[in-house]
Parts: structure tokens; sequence; C-alpha cells
């Protein structure tokens, strides 16, 4: 049958032009992660790496075995390797809702396109196909704490910096590249009709010259698979198509448990099978939600495509602190002015006007600048924007997966197993809070928080209601 999977020519970077940023020290690997700093090359690569049409910067290698993190309460294993970082893929079908690109806009775009205004990084621009070190960094501290807690998300096995990228077969130095889109801004700021657009600019020249670098990153997942890929896969393939691709990801399923010495296996030949994985898959996404609430942050974006087809969360450079506390070390009768003055060294915001805030006995606490624009409580539940949008896309993405994948597979009785997910991902959001209460602080119970998640899946897993996206701010 047809595969899902396409194939892509890639050539690896000179040695020469890598340098390491960071190896993971605890994989067991049975190759040099450095080894595969590859980059897209249709002209001149020798080597085929699986590609997927929405995957649009990263491809694996097309291999499955156990690869081994030790960690310090228990082993992971792992089992696809993914290279991240080495060019532009598929940009006929890229689109980016946050930035105003729908598919098909970008058809000519080249390994390497700079995209002058994003909002997908902090710094306002993005280059598509590449990943930035501040970002790869950002995500190995976040995977780091969060594995070690018990949540199944991705792991690095290496980050290096590069310093050429490949376009139209041709090596192309950063530096080159920097001082192309350099003069690609430098036109924006003559074009500038305020001094405020001039301002931002500016801004944005002296971060590229000062602070972007590209590097290749070598993951480890235990599927590179997601939720969307199956949505994507059954309206070219068909039903077969997703079968294939629920039983590579209990082939990893069953891979990862034999490492780890346990006796449950997966089957996605019959429907009992499929039926065992899926419920499984939708217990851990609930599970790894809870995690991350109890470890304090949001992954603000859990979307099918980002939720594997083996219970993962990947993608973690969204992930971010939903809470900042702030505290006053000054004489008790000088505290309130602190708390309207605000933080000398932020937008000069009183802490008194940031949403959530509260005074504690040591300072105060309030919702995080770094949940962007969803830090304002939502109508319907009075939670954190960021916070319930945790909870929606979960479940909205198990719905799309019961409506557009599960019901249109032979044996699948999907109005009985609604229900069943729905419990299945609340006990498991259950299981990851573990009784904790991060956000007590801010008047928020864990009890409050359990209230809202069994409203949310009945809602939309069991019942297929629809629910609308969260607005931002």
């Amino acid at each position: 049958m047809e595969s899902f999977f396409s194939q892509e020519h890639f050539r690896s970077l000179p040695k020469e032009s890598l340098q390491e940023v960071y190896e993971n020290k605890r994989v067991e690997l049975p190759f040099i992660p450095k080894d595969l700093a590859f980059f897209v090359d249709t002209t001149h690569g020798n080597l085929q790496l699986r590609v997927l049409p929405y995957h649009h910067r990263s491809a694996d290698l097309g291999i499955s075995l156990p690869i081994v993190e030790r960690g310090k309460r228990e082993n992971r294993v792992y089992c696809q390797v993914d290279v991240k970082g080495g060019g532009f893929l598929f940009p006929k079908s890229f689109e980016s809702k946050k930035d105003g690109i729908v598919m098909g806009q970008l058809d000519d775009a080249e390994e390497v396109y700079f995209m002058p205004d994003s909002k997908e990084t902090p710094w306002s621009y993005d280059f598509l196909g590449l990943m930035d070190e501040r970002l790869a960094m950002r995500v190995t501290e976040v995977i780091e704490m969060l594995a070690e807690t018990g949540m199944r998300t991705e792991a690095l096995a290496g980050v290096y910096r590069t310093d050429r990228v490949v376009i139209n077969g041709q090596d192309v130095s950063i530096d080159d590249l920097k001082e192309k889109v350099v003069d690609q801004l430098q036109q924006a700021i003559s074009a500038a009709n305020s001094d405020h657009e001039k301002s931002e600019l500016e801004g944005k020249i002296e971060d590229l010259k000062e602070n972007f670098d590209p590097v290749i990153v070598i993951r480890l997942m235990r599927s590179v698979l997601r939720i969307r890929d199956m949505k994507e896969v059954m309206g070219d393939i068909g039903q077969e198509g997703v079968v294939q691709m629920i039983s590579e990801a209990c082939k990893n399923l069953n891979i990862e448990a034999k490492a780890l010495g346990h006796s449950d296996r997966f089957d996605a030949s019959t429907p009992e099978g499929r039926e065992k994985w899926v419920k499984f898959v939708c217990f851990w996404y609930g599970k790894n939600a809870g995690i991350m609430h109890r470890e304090g942050v949001v992954h603000q974006f859990l979307l099918m495509g980002n939720l594997t087809l083996a219970g993962e969360v990947v993608d973690m450079d969204s992930v971010g602190q939903l809470l900042t506390h702030k505290k006053f070390r000054g004489r008790p009768e000088n505290k309130e002015k602190w708390i309207k003055r605000g933080d000398r060294n932020g937008d000069g915001t009183p802490f008194s006007e940031r949403s959530f805030f509260r005074s504690t006995d040591d300072g105060c606490v309030f919702i995080s600048p770094e949940v962007g624009l969803h830090q304002q409580p939502d109508e319907r539940f009075g939670l954190p924007k960021a916070l319930l949008k945790d909870l929606r896309d979960s479940c909205f993405s198990i719905h799309l997966m019961c409506k557009n994948i599960l019901t249109k597979l032979p044996g699948m009785n999907v109005s009985e197993l609604r229900q069943k997910l729905a419990d299945d991902f609340v006990r498991g959001y259950k299981d990851g809070l573990d009784g904790s209460e991060p956000f007590d602080k801010i008047g928020i119970t864990g009890d409050r928080l359990i209230s809202v998640c069994t409203e949310i899946s009945e809602s939309v897993i069991a019942r297929g209601e629809y629910y609308a996206p969260i607005p931002i701010d």
C-alpha cells in the first residue's frame, strides 16, 4: 500500500562547521548525534530521510529501536530519532494562524525563509526551516525538568550550532545570510512610517546580529507521528494509512515496554487493540497536562500537531511559567508603594494591575508575561486563559481524532468509546496533578482544576460538542 511518508534528500554538514552546544550524556546511543546534523539538499543530497507534509523543519531516520535515557528516578526509553532545523520542508502546505500565513502562500520559498514579523518567537522574527539556539536550549531545560517528573515528552540527544546552511544546493554562511536579512530590514526602515516602527526594526537588526544562532537539533521520541498526521493521511490515503500509522506507534510502544521490562503490549490489527491504544494515549494526554500544571507551567499549544501517537507532548518551546512571584525586601510600610511602582526593569506596569494579582506575605504574585496573549480570566470559568487553553485544546484534539479518524476505522464503536476516553483523560489529569495545589495563591484550587477538566472533557470528548478556541486578551 501507499506510504504516508515521503523521502527527501539531505546531506551531512561538514564537521568543522558544527559546534557542540549541548550533548545528552545520559542517553545510550548506537551513533554519534553530531553525525546526524543533516540539511535538506535536493540537488546534491545523498541521504534519504522520512518526511511528513506538516513537519516543516524536521525529518526522521525511519528506524525504530530502543534508546535508553538514564533518569534520576527511573529510565526512559525512546524509539525514533528526528533531525530538526535542517531546512524548510513542504512550503506549499505551510500555514500559520498566528502569523496570518495561509496554505499555498509560500509555494516558492527556499530552504531558509525569513519572516520579518512573526508571533512565533519572542524576538518577533523567524527563519522558517531553522531552529534558534535560544529556543533549543529553553526546550532542553524544560524537558529535562518535566521528564524527571514523569511526563511523556521528547528528549534532546544533541544541539549543534552551524555556521552555514544550504540554499538551492549551495552552502551559504550564516554571516552572509544575516547580511542579506539586515539589508532587507534596512530597506524596511527606510520605508517605515513612524519612529516606533523604525525602532522595532532596529531592535530586530541588533538582536539578529548579536543573538541569532541556528542549530541542528537531534531529538528522540517514542513516536514522531502526531494526531494531525493521522487526520491528513485519512484524507490522502484512507483508513489503511491510519491503521499503518497506529501500527507503527504500537510497535514503538512495544519496544519501549520490552526495554523497560513491562508485560503490556499493543496491537493495531483489531478494533479491540486500537481501542486499547487510544485509551492509553488519551490517559497520557490528560496526565501530561496534569503534570505540567502541577509543576506550575502551561504548554499553550496542546493541539493535534503536538500530541504524538505514543501519548507524548512535544514541541516544548511554548512552555512557560503561569505565575510570577515577586518578593518584597523593604520595610512593611513601603510595600504598597512597591506594588504600585511595579518592576523597574519591566514595562512599568504596576504589579497591582497585572492579571490575577494577589498580595502575599513576602511580596505578590500574578500571571507571568511568559504566557503572552492569554493572561486574562476567561468568561466561562474565570480561569487564566492560558491554563484553560491547555484543557480545551487537549480535549478538542481528542474530539477531532474521534470525529475525523476513529469513526472511519472498521469495528470502532466511537459513540461508546467517547465516554471512556473522557474518563481516561480526567483520570490521567488527576493522576498528573497528584493532589497538588499549584495555583492556590491566586485562588484556584486543585479541586477547581479537576472540576473544570471534567466539565470540558464531558462536553467536548464524551458528547462531541464544539468548544471555540480560547480568544486572546
